[in-house]
């Protein structure tokens, strides 16, 4: 029978005898750390671009199934014997989780400190202190989606999900507590039922606010949950005497072969844009909860006790740690994006670097038996000597003292920003703030639609219509096509439903509106190539049709040159001295070298003829055309650059004073 002590005062604070703290550790089993080599392997095959890894992201999930399990199991049988306490709890945590993870930050820091900008490493300052607080993905929640390409550009993302852990570290005890006392007997139910609650809590948010559900311990804590009640079940097996479920080898041979499919299926064959976690998380928790389930099968005798499995699982915690600050470096020095085969190599040394750092770091810090509350307070000193430098680069502003006059202009030019008055994905209503909406009395009044694209002209929009005292209205969402009515291609539904509102409402607004007289339509045209060349001609001038109905001068906007290189890493490389020496090694050759000037030919090609497209559009339905190509591009080359000022933010999109220069002189209907 499972024993609940009543007197948690006992269970806190009297010191556990060593029998008793033998049941507390987990009996090791070397096909989960077979587990954990998995979900590292596909996090970091993932993260390196390698195709078969498509979906490789749900390492994290297996992960976190672990870490209920083993963990959940620590607690549950520390409580259960009346031997839990929380001072050995966190200091065997600190040993885990710290040593590495110390070593790792410092060494983010130093490096920082030689490549990256002033702006770039105060993020690595402020996203270190995140790391070493716990709350790491709280930061990246409010700031940065785990799926946008720039994400890689943040060394210390990886740190999201020591968050979510650390968070149910510190959470969990004191529920396992409360269960004992309020609800004797019951444990088992209530974390089911939490469990439960959770995973439905997930689904909702996952199509509700998908940036949410994919940071936050709520809606991740039915996964954690998962291997916590499965731990429960076993606690509660044991006191009570009961055969497990799973005895039967014939039984332990099917869970095993249909977790192992599960975990193969969900690597390699989810849809990475379909909204995580949610529903599609279901396939990788419940395999890594069959494989557990299924000990001494096939699969986890022959495969996951394999040795080499085995070897990968004990520096899977230092791999995941090391592989993506070198990856991310990487992205970040390299002017163009690194080829595949250079980031698996990255992983491979990440690798190496893991199993220097479990040995010399890992290991020895767990072997030390430190008392509690000398290993607790000796690793606060630590971590605070760590956090004040950390601390130093982010109110320090990144130290831009020791960066040239040129790297700081970019980094200014760069905090400019582009177009602000872009709708996010999960927004369905334009931003009609003043800076975003200005009408002006008897005066007309020009309105700019569009995705992300159309924001990034919206400064130069400003500038022009300031200078002739006309109104305007600048109504964008990115990633969103001007095509009210039409179906949205996005696979992932709740942004197809919002898009579709967005422009619903936008177009129906500016039709109603006669102090508009006059209507931009402007986007990143190359990105709707997969629609098809008739139906995006189809649904473009269904948008041109309905705004010329309406009364409305209608302009289609070219799209700006698109360039096969970063022109802002290229800057920047120009720039800092030893980041201009590593990406000079990585991408560029003799036939691709420096462009000395802010002139280039290397832009992204038009391979299914979308420009032509849009113009066939306005000549047939009666719109002006706008080509910007014109403005930007000449027979030497196009232009990233002008007169030492940038005018890219980023591959595609223009900075301020590239969307001023794009419409400077343009002259709009004065009707």
């Amino acid at each position: 029978m499972l024993h609940h002590p009543t007197a948690i005062p006992r269970a806190v604070s009297s010191a556990p005898s060593a029998n008793a703290r033998e049941e507390e550790k987990p009996r090791y089993r070397p096909d989960i750390d077979g587990l954990r080599a998995i979900a590292v392997t596909s996090v970091v095959l993932f993260h390196a671009g390698l195709f078969p890894f498509r979906s490789g992201f749900v390492g994290v999930d297996i992960f976190f199934v672990i870490s209920g399990y083993l963990i959940g199991g620590i607690i549950l049988r520390g409580v259960a014997s009346g031997q839990f306490r929380f001072v050995e709890f966190y200091a065997r945590r600190a040993r885990r989780i710290l040593p590495a993870l110390l070593l790792v930050v410092a060494v983010t820091c130093v490096a920082g400190f030689f490549f990256l900008s002033a702006a770039e490493y105060r993020g690595v300052g402020a996203t270190s202190m995140s790391a070493l607080l716990g709350t790491s993905n709280f930061s990246f929640w409010r700031h940065q989606d785990y799926f946008d390409p720039d994400s890689r550009l943040s060394p210390l993302l990886m740190t999201w999900s020591l968050g979510v852990e650390e968070q149910f570290y510190v959470l969990f005890p004191f529920l396992i507590l409360a269960t004992t006392r309020l609800a004797p007997g019951k444990t088992l139910p209530v974390l089911a039922l939490i469990t439960a609650a959770s995973f439905v809590f997930s689904v909702w948010c996952t199509a509700a606010y998908p940036t949410s559900a994919f940071y936050l311990l709520p809606s991740r804590a039915w996964e954690l949950g998962a291997g916590a009640t499965l731990a429960a079940s076993e606690v509660w097996r044991t006191n009570r005497l009961r055969p497990d479920i799973s005895s039967s080898m014939r039984l332990r041979q099917v869970l095993g072969a249909l977790g192992l499919v599960a975990l193969a299926t969900s690597i390699f064959l989810l849809d990475p844009v379909e909204p995580f976690p949610g529903l599609f998380a279901l396939l990788p928790v419940a395999g890594t909860v069959a494989l557990i389930w299924s000990e001494g099968s096939l699969v986890n005798r022959w495969l996951l006790s394999a040795k080499p499995m085995v070897f990968i699982g004990l520096i899977s915690y230092s791999w995941y740690l090391w592989h993506w600050p070198l990856m991310s470096f990487i992205s970040v020095i390299s002017v163009a994006d690194p080829p595949t085969w250079l980031m698996v190599v990255a992983g491979g040394l990440a690798f190496g670097l893991a199993v220097l750092s479990w040995r010399y770091v890992e290991q020895p810090f767990r072997i030390v038996r430190s008392r509690p509350l000398k290993a607790l307070a000796s690793y606060a000193m630590t971590l605070a000597a760590v956090l004040a430098v950390a601390a130093a680069i982010k109110f320090g502003e990144g130290v831009p003292q020791r960066l040239s006059a040129q790297a700081n202009q970019i980094d200014a030019t760069m905090k400019a920003g582009r177009g602000d008055c872009v709708a996010k994905f999960t927004e369905s209503s334009p931003d009609k703030s003043p800076e975003c909406v200005l009408e002006r009395k008897g005066r007309p009044t020009v309105a700019l639609v569009g995705d992300s694209h159309a924001a990034a002209l919206g400064p130069g929009l400003r500038h022009v219509t300031s200078q002739n005292n006309f109104g305007f209205w600048i109504l964008t969402k990115s990633s969103c096509g001007p095509f009210p009515g039409a179906k949205d291609t996005d696979a992932m539904s709740n942004f197809g439903k919002s898009c579709t509102n967005f422009m619903n409402e936008v177009f129906q607004t500016i039709a109603n509106n006669p102090d508009i007289s006059t209507i931009m339509i402007a986007g990143f045209w190359n990105s709707y190539r997969n629609m098809g060349l008739d139906n995006f001609r189809t649904a473009l001038g269904g948008s041109v049709a309905l705004m010329r109905a309406a009364g409305k001068q209608v302009i289609l906007v070219g799209d700006v040159p698109g360039w096969q290189f970063s022109p802002t890493h290229l800057e920047y490389a120009k720039a800092i001295p030893a980041r201009g020496y590593l990406a000079r090694m990585l991408w560029w050759t003799e036939d691709h070298p420096f462009p000395s000037s802010g002139i280039s030919a290397m832009t992204e090609p038009d391979k299914l003829g979308m420009e032509a497209a849009v113009k066939q559009v306005a000549l047939e339905h009666g719109a002006d055309w706008l080509d910007l190509r014109r403005r930007f591009c000449s027979s030497a080359g196009c232009l990233f650059e002008r007169e030492g000022e940038l005018l890219y933010f980023d591959r595609t999109h223009l900075t301020t004073i590239g969307s001023r220069f794009a419409v400077e002189g343009f002259v709009f209907p004065a009707r």
